[in-house]
C-alpha cells in the first residue's frame, strides 16, 4: 500500500490492550462499519427518490450520510485492521494522521450540518408564510462552508499546531489531550469551543425557540383554518427534534467529558478498555445520524420498503401527520401546503 510506514510492517509489534479487548473492539467497529453503511447507503437511495428530492432538509441530511460513509470507507477499516492484526499505531505515523484527520474533519461537518439542519427547520417552523425553497446557490455555498469548516477545525495538528496521538489502546488516533504546553491547551480548548459547544449552544437555542412557538401557537394563524391535524404534525416533529438532540448529546458528550479530563488532570481519564467506550459511542453516530432525522417519517419507511421489499412492511394509503408537516417543510409557498392538505381530505371523504 503506497504510503505505509514502517510501523505497519512490523507484524510482532502488539498494543498494550489485551487480544480480549482487541478482538472486542474490533468485532464492535466491524458491527458499526456493516450497519452504518447499510444504512446510509440505504439513507441515501431512499432520499434521492423523487418525492424525497425537493424537501428543504434533504440535502442537509444527504450530506449526513456521504460524511458518514466516508468516515466508514477510509477511517474505521484503518482501526479495524490494527484491532485484528495487533499493530500498534505511532505518533507521526501517516496511519495515525490519515485517521485523526478524517475521523475529525469528517465528524465536525456531520456536526456542523446538524446545526445548519436545526436553523433550517428552526425557520421554517417559526415563519410558515416565508418561501421555504433554498436555492441552489444557497444550498452549494452552506454545503461547502460545512466541509470547510470541518477540514479547517482538523488541519492546524497537521502543520504544527498541536498533534495527533494514539489513543490509550494504541489502535487508533486523536488529538493531544494530555500535553500541557501552550500549542496544545489553545488548539484543544478552540476545538471543543468550535466543534462542540457552539453547535450544541446553536441548536439548543433553535430548538428552543421551535418548543416556545409551538406551545405558544399551537396553530399558526397561517393554518387556522386547518384542524387539529396540522397541531398532531407539529408535535411529531418537535418529538424527532427532540430524538435528534439526544443522540447528539449521548453519541459525542461521553468523548468531550473524557477529553477535558484528561487535558485538565494531565493524565487519562479511564483505564485503557475503558478509555475507548467514549470513542465508540462517538463513532457509532454514523449509524443513527441519519435515521433519527429519516426513520422516524412514515414517508421515509414507504419508499424504503419499495426499495427493499423483502423488509415485509406495511404502510397505509393517505398522509399521517407527521408526514403531513414533513410534506409542508418541502412546500413552495401556503398555497402548495393548504392544497396539499385539501386533496387528502377530498381523498379521504
Amino acid at each position: 500500500m503506497p504510503g505505509v510506514s514502517s510501523s505497519w510492517n512490523e507484524a510482532n509489534s502488539t498494543t498494550p490492550w489485551g487480544s480480549e479487548g482487541l478482538v472486542a473492539y474490533g468485532v464492535v467497529m466491524s458491527l458499526i462499519l456493516t450497519t452504518g453503511l447499510t444504512a446510509n447507503i440505504l439513507t441515501i437511495i431512499v432520499l434521492m427518490r423523487r418525492e424525497h428530492r425537493s424537501k428543504v432538509i434533504t440535502p442537509f441530511m444527504i450530506n449526513v450520510a456521504v460524511l458518514d460513509l466516508i468516515i466508514i470507507a477510509l477511517g474505521y477499516p484503518v482501526a479495524i485492521i490494527a484491532n485484528f492484526t495487533g499493530i500498534r499505531m505511532k505518533e507521526g505515523d501517516s496511519q495515525c494522521q490519515w485517521t485523526a484527520f478524517i475521523n475529525g474533519a469528517t465528524g465536525i461537518a456531520a456536526i456542523i450540518t446538524l446545526t445548519a439542519m436545526s436553523i433550517v427547520m428552526r425557520n421554517t417552523i417559526t415563519h410558515p408564510i416565508v418561501k421555504k425553497r433554498l436555492s441552489c446557490k444557497y444550498l452549494f455555498g452552506s454545503l461547502c462552508a460545512i466541509w470547510t469548516y470541518g477540514i479547517l477545525t482538523m488541519l492546524p495538528p497537521l502543520v504544527g499546531w498541536s498533534k495527533f496521538v494514539p489513543g490509550a489502546a494504541k489502535v487508533s488516533c486523536g488529538p493531544d489531550w494530555e500535553t500541557q504546553n501552550a500549542s496544545t491547551l489553545s488548539y484543544n480548548i478552540v476545538l471543543l469551543i468550535v466543534g462542540f459547544v457552539i453547535p450544541v449552544g446553536i441548536i439548543s437555542a433553535c430548538y428552543l425557540n421551535i418548543f416556545r412557538f409551538l406551545r405558544s401557537q399551537p396553530v399558526p394563524p397561517a393554518f387556522i383554518s386547518i384542524t387539529s391535524r396540522r397541531r398532531r404534525a407539529h408535535l411529531r416533529i418537535a418529538r424527532m427534534i427532540l430524538v435528534s438532540i439526544i443522540s447528539f448529546v449521548i453519541s459525542w458528550s461521553p468523548y468531550c467529558v473524557v477529553s477535558v479530563i484528561a487535558m485538565v488532570q494531565r493524565a487519562p481519564a479511564l483505564s485503557q478498555g475503558f478509555a475507548e467506550i467514549p470513542e465508540l459511542m462517538a463513532k457509532a453516530s454514523v449509524v443513527y445520524n441519519p435515521l433519527v432525522f429519516t426513520v422516524m417519517n412514515r414517508g421515509f419507511r414507504r419508499s424504503l420498503c419499495l426499495i427493499v421489499p423483502c423488509l415485509g412492511c406495511s404502510v397505509g394509503h393517505g398522509i399521517s401527520g407527521r408526514d403531513g408537516l414533513y410534506i409542508w417543510l418541502g412546500m413552495k409557498d401556503l398555497t402548495d401546503r393548504s392544497s396539499v392538505i385539501s386533496n387528502v381530505a377530498v381523498k379521504k371523504r
